[in-house]
Formats: C-alpha cells, sequence, structure tokens
C-alpha cells in the first residue's frame, strides 16, 4: 500500500483529536513536542531514543527534527496495536524511512541497542523510569538530553525517577512545567 503525506500539522491535529475521544494515548502536547524538536535542533541530534512511542505523536515531531540533521529515531513500544498505529502514522507524514520501531519490552529492546544517543525521551511505563535511566546511561555521552515524561513534583508516582536522577553525579537536571512534567537532565 503506497502511502502519500500529509501535512503533519494537520496530522499531529488529527491525532490529538483522537487521543482525546479514545484515550488510552496520552500524547505529548504540542508544547512538549516543539520542545522536543528545538532539543534535537539545539544539539544538531544524529541519533534519538523514545522509550513509548504510543501511535507516535512525540515520534512524529522528533522525526521531522531530524530530517534536518539526516539523523535517525530508534523508539521502543511494548504494545503491537500501538507499533502498528505508529507505523501508519509516520507512513502518512513522510517519516517513516527516519524512524527504526523495535517492538518488544523495553528494558530487554534497549541491551540489544549499540551505540549511543544525543537525546533520550522517556514517555512509557512510569514505574519503570529508574530502571529505564539506568538502561540508557551506557548509552549516552556528556551533552546528551534525556527527558522523562509526567515527571513533576506533584507526582508520586515520579518520586523515584526524580531520585534516581538527584543521585546520579553525572547528570545535571531540572523540572519544567510543560506536558504534564518534564524532567531534563543533561549528561555531564
Amino acid at each position: 500500500m503506497e502511502h502519500t503525506s500529509v501535512d503533519v500539522d494537520l496530522l499531529l491535529e488529527e491525532l490529538y483529536a483522537f487521543g482525546r475521544s479514545e484515550g488510552g494515548m496520552w500524547n505529548v502536547g504540542r508544547e512538549g513536542g516543539a520542545l522536543l524538536a528545538w532539543f534535537i535542533r539545539m544539539l544538531d541530534a544524529k541519533r534519538v531514543l523514545e522509550i513509548g512511542t504510543s501511535n507516535g505523536v512525540s515520534t512524529i515531531w522528533m522525526a521531522r527534527a531530524l530530517q534536518a540533521t539526516d539523523g535517525e529515531l530508534v523508539t521502543l513500544e511494548v504494545e503491537d496495536f500501538k507499533v502498528s498505529m505508529a507505523t501508519e502514522n509516520l507512513k502518512r507524514a513522510g517519516l517513516f524511512d527516519t524512524v527504526t520501531i523495535i517492538e518488544g519490552p523495553a528494558l530487554r529492546s534497549l541491551e540489544a541497542l549499540g551505540g549511543t544517543f544525543d537525546l533520550v525521551f522517556i514517555d512509557a511505563d512510569k514505574p519503570q523510569y529508574p530502571d529505564y535511566l539506568a538502561g540508557v546511561r551506557s548509552k549516552v555521552a556528556s551533552g546528551t538530553i534525556i527527558v522523562a515524561d509526567n515527571v513533576s513534583e506533584q507526582n508520586d508516582q515520579s518520586l523515584a525517577y526524580r531520585q534516581a536522577v538527584e543521585a546520579d553525579s553525572g547528570l545535571d537536571s531540572i523540572g519544567m512545567s510543560i506536558a504534564g512534567g518534564f524532567w531534563v537532565s543533561r549528561v555531564r
């Protein structure tokens, strides 16, 4: 089946509306997507890792930014129906060739990944955030930015992640009131 790309901004609006009506997608908002794209451009990122693809909204934001750097995005998703949705949405956006989707449990998938990443975006199973952080530490270098979504000081579920970040002397971190709470860390 051949896909023709659509206006990506219109597609994102469609996906936001779908997420509101169907639920269960918990997509990163426009501010969060724009900030992720800005980080990619600022870093001149060549390789980005996303943990938690969902239906591909944040993936689209980042893949579009990576087109300017000829970069690649590796995204991990455990749920097969979300992999299918993300694949379809990336094809519609004309961005599928920029992205590698790996289906399966993220921690197992992380172990198999080689190389390093310029940006890591964590937006998956919240209780496993500290494990995801530990899993990516060997895949980042000085200057890499790690962004975790839905992390705020008011969110008890994210306390273990905030503590793990604070205990890591190799990270400089800040919480941001954007997109449900971004916790942004820069590798020293």
